[in-house]
């Protein structure tokens, strides 16, 4: 299985992290962190969004990342999963400067 996770700049301000699945199955308990923490206690976080969960086979989803002035911006971000097979599998992404 094939997940994929990149970071989109869409503006000065906004940052978005856009997970895809390009692999056959189903892509399970998706988890993402910032700087070695959970996501969404993260400042960068956008307020009252959920994280991922699941995605189907070639399906893709996306949150965004509000770095404002106040707000550290993240060095790494990890996402994980468990593939099709059970197996859990890891990609990290070095956020651009």
């Amino acid at each position: 299985m094939s997940v994929d996770a990149r970071i989109i700049k869409v503006d000065r301000d906004t940052w978005r992290i856009a997970v895809a699945n390009h692999g056959p199955g189903v892509a399970r308990s998706i988890a993402v962190s910032i700087d070695g923490k959970p996501a969404q206690g993260h400042a960068c976080w956008a307020p009252g969004r959920p994280g991922f969960s699941s995605l189907e086979e070639g399906a893709s989803d996306s949150r965004d990342l509000i770095l404002a002035f106040e707000v550290e911006r993240p060095r790494a971000i990890a996402v994980s999963w468990i593939d099709g097979g059970g197996r859990r599998c890891d990609q990290l992404v070095v956020v651009p400067r």
